[in-house]
């Protein structure tokens, strides 16, 4: 909800994510002073481009509305923020009176609009739906908004952590390394030479036993191939056991995995705080040399004796310095 978009009241703004795309939406109701029209009208600049906006805009035209013989400033201001933000009107495919007022005396009105894409308009669907209209006086609308119909899986390839992929990889490392012909390192190309061969090394290691996976938001670091055994067995028999067997496995590699990770942070890099992000080691910000006349005062005098100041630390190590 990108209530830093929009702030209003009567304007409600949902984005929504697939990969490096952003698809925004916007809800609006516009009362009879015309004030979140007023409001976009003055901020249609600072908004970025939506595939949907629709609500109750109280606005009267001859555009969507036949009984109506007029065109005046709020329906152009309104067709005008649409083309701004990318959109145009969708005439529903049953048109017909929006708003049917509980009072006999007023006439059915048009006033409940959706705007699409430009791009997606002549593909956009719009339904009115009298059947859901229940006690309330509007007509509910019913659409499709479209967006990307293919989501792109993300791809790269990996080697699990203690598989039995892994040792092959190293082993060929320890074995491919030493056998790399060096020989003089007398010239650049020599280096290049041996550079190349050693990434050649990797590269054919890495190749051999890794494998393509696609990440998702379900990707777990701790899933390992007996899972994916274990699961496309019970898919196959689709009975208890297997089932029982493969979430006993998923609990055995989650703690496996957990328990390894607690063990590196707290053996090999001794830094357990970097199990909770809000509580990391924080830089403390540097701080230049105190400068007289131009000139940085890197030696002192205190009580007679000469002191140097140090440049280059942190604010805090200077103060522990300095006392």
């Amino acid at each position: 909800m990108q209530h830093d978009l929009v702030n209003h009241r009567d304007i409600f703004v949902l984005s929504l994510f697939q990969g490096n795309n952003t698809y925004n939406l916007m809800n609006v109701y516009s009362d009879d002073d015309n004030t979140a029209i007023l409001y976009l009208r003055d901020h249609v600049d600072e908004l970025p481009s939506f595939h949907y906006m629709g609500g109750d805009f109280n606005i009267h035209s001859k555009v969507w509305d036949s009984n109506v013989t007029h065109h005046w400033w709020a329906a152009i201001t309104l067709l005008e923020i649409a083309a701004d933000l990318d959109l145009e009107w969708t005439q529903p495919s049953n048109p017909g009176p929006t708003f049917i007022s509980h009072n006999e005396d007023l006439r059915p009105l048009v006033i409940d609009l959706m705007f699409h894409q430009i791009s997606d308009s002549a593909r956009s669907r719009m339904n009115q739906d009298p059947d859901q209209k229940g006690p309330t006086d509007h007509i509910p609308l019913t659409t499709s908004v479209i967006l990307d119909s293919v989501i792109k899986g993300v791809t790269r390839r990996s080697i699990s952590r203690g598989s039995e992929a892994k040792k092959a990889f190293i082993n060929d490392l320890r074995t491919g390394v030493p056998a790399t012909t060096v020989g003089n390192l007398n010239t650049p190309a020599d280096i290049d030479r041996v550079a190349q061969a050693l990434a050649d090394v990797f590269s054919m290691a890495w190749d051999k036993h890794s494998k393509e996976v696609c990440i998702t938001k379900h990707s777990q670091p701790w899933w390992d191939d007996e899972c994916t055994e274990l699961l496309s067995q019970y898919k196959t028999e689709k009975s208890e056991e297997p089932w029982l067997a493969f979430w006993q496995t998923v609990k055995a590699a989650k703690r496996k995995f957990f328990d390894s990770r607690i063990e590196d942070i707290a053996l090999s890099n001794k830094h357990p705080w970097d199990l909770m992000e809000w509580v990391k080691q924080c830089k403390l910000p540097a701080c230049e040399a105190i400068q007289y006349n131009g000139q940085p005062c890197h030696e002192i005098e205190i009580f007679g004796m000469p002191f140097t100041i140090p440049t280059t630390q942190p604010l805090a190590e200077k103060w522990i310095y300095l006392y």
